[in-house]
Order: C-alpha cells, then structure tokens, then sequence
C-alpha cells in the first residue's frame, strides 16, 4: 500500500487521494470504520506494517484507493486510523463519543429517549444504564435532565444507543457517590459550541481551560455534539466562563490571555 504521508496534518478537499490499494492489498488488508478524534504527527511506518488500515469520518475506501470526502484536515491516530478533522455544523453520532444529552421522555422498554443534537433523531438510554445501577436502585431522570453519557451504538438505519457507564478499561464509581464520569449534570449551566471547538477542548494540550483554572475553580463536561456544562460557585462566575469558552474559538494564545485578563481581572484566585 501506498500512503501520501505529505498529507497527514495537512488540509483536504474532497475528492483528494489519500491512499492507493494494490489489487494484493485490497485482498489482505481490512478496513473497517473507526471513531477517532485525536490528532498525531506519527510517520506512515507503524500503518505500514500494521497490516489494518482503519478509516473514520471523512474518508471513503474506493476499489483501489483511499478518498476524502470531507474538507478538512487529515489526522491520523497512532498506530493506523485516519479522519478527517472539519469543523462540520452537523453533528453525526459515532460510537465512543462522548456527548451530552437532554432526556426528553420516558419509553415503555425501560429506556430514556435523550436528545443528542444528532441528525438521525434522539437517542435511547436504558434505565439501568449507569454504572451499579439496577431495576430497583436507578436514577430517576424527568424531562430536561442533563446527563454526560457515550456512544454505544450509532447506524443510519438502527436507533441512536448511549449509556452513561464508564468505557472499558476506565475507573468505574458507583452512580449514586456523584463522582462517577458519566452520568446525570446537575445544576451548572449548558451552552453550545461549534464541534471543531469541542474536539479542542478535549485535546489534552488544550490551554484554554488550564488559563481559566488560573482565575477560578470550576467544573466541565465537554460533549462531542457540541454541548458543554459549567458549574462554579457562582452564576456570576459560570457565565464569565462561558463567554470566554465560546468568544475563544479564533483568538491567538495571546488574544485569550487578554480576554481573561479583562473578564476575570477581579476573580484572580490568592494562592
């Protein structure tokens, strides 16, 4: 297989060849789709001799070839998934994400129908799907309730599934301690952002909210589709942080110091 390396890290047009399949290539390499948001600069070697090519949103596998189908920028995660990074206004569910969702009514199958801001309709989120919950000790969750949950299922021609209990491999916390990941938001205020400014905020090398951490404490929960609930100890502080989360998006590292200097010029927490 043949990979345009020169590419990764770089803007896409659709249309644009990413990578070209031998007829040999075609018949021994698997490509199967992949929810991956995390962008490296690891060089083409490891996907080559990988032996599985693994393609998320954006990309489109043709007889013989790779192709994007979305402008963007192309990302690859270690050691062998491509996407296409675009700052796209319609929210596409993929399984993995993790969102945040407002349930709007109860199911007769023992679910929760949620709104996720996808496309496809609301999701469905089982009432005991929270880490140690059961039939009989569950939350009980009414119309506009908030919780932070993940993608479980997500096909176009099949209901959108969440669950609010921790992935494979994470710490699991009870739900009823209130300090498991997922699970119902309570208090806090919610606003909506473009996806691209979600994916940033969840870059572990993100220094928006580390300069915000700086000025006054707080808490965050950041949903691939576009959503993002802040608590503070104050109305007054959770809206400054929202202002300056959503006015960030296309400033410079230097235009956000500023920014935060004058929102939060008389919040600076004594150390």
């Amino acid at each position: 297989m043949q990979v345009h390396c020169e590419k990764i890290n770089h803007p896409v047009m659709p249309g644009d060849e990413i990578a070209c399949l031998t007829t040999a290539d075609t018949r021994r390499n698997k490509l199967s789709s992949s929810n991956s948001s995390e962008p490296s600069t690891t060089t083409m070697a490891t996907i080559q001799q990988s032996g599985i090519i693994k393609i998320g949103p954006g990309l489109f596998q043709t007889e013989n070839n790779i192709i994007a189908t979305k402008a963007g920028v192309l990302r690859l995660v270690p050691p062998n998934r491509y996407f296409v990074d675009n700052n796209q206004h319609r929210y596409v569910p993929m399984v993995g994400d993790m969102v945040i969702g407002v349930v709007k009514d109860k199911v007769p199958v023992e679910q929760y129908s949620v709104d996720i801001l996808a496309h496809q309709g609301l999701a469905l989120l089982p009432f005991v799907g929270f880490d140690g919950a059961t039939r009989r000790n569950r939350p009980d969750l009414g119309p506009g309730s908030l919780v932070y949950a993940r993608v479980t299922l997500a096909n176009k021609d099949l209901d959108i599934e969440i669950t609010c209990e921790s992935a494979p491999g994470m710490k699991k916390k009870d739900w009823s301690t209130g300090k498991s990941v997922f699970g119902e938001l309570k208090g806090g205020y919610v606003v909506e952002c473009s996806l691209g400014m979600a994916r940033k905020l969840l870059d572990p090398n993100c220094y928006l909210l580390k300069l915000i951490s700086e000025y006054v404490s707080f808490e965050v929960a950041v949903g691939l589709n576009g959503r993002i609930w802040i608590n503070s100890e104050s109305t007054n502080d959770t809206v400054l942080i929202a202002n300056a989360i959503q006015n960030s998006e296309h400033l410079t590292y230097e235009q956000v110091v500023q920014m935060l200097t004058f929102l939060f010029k008389t919040k600076k927490k004594t150390k």
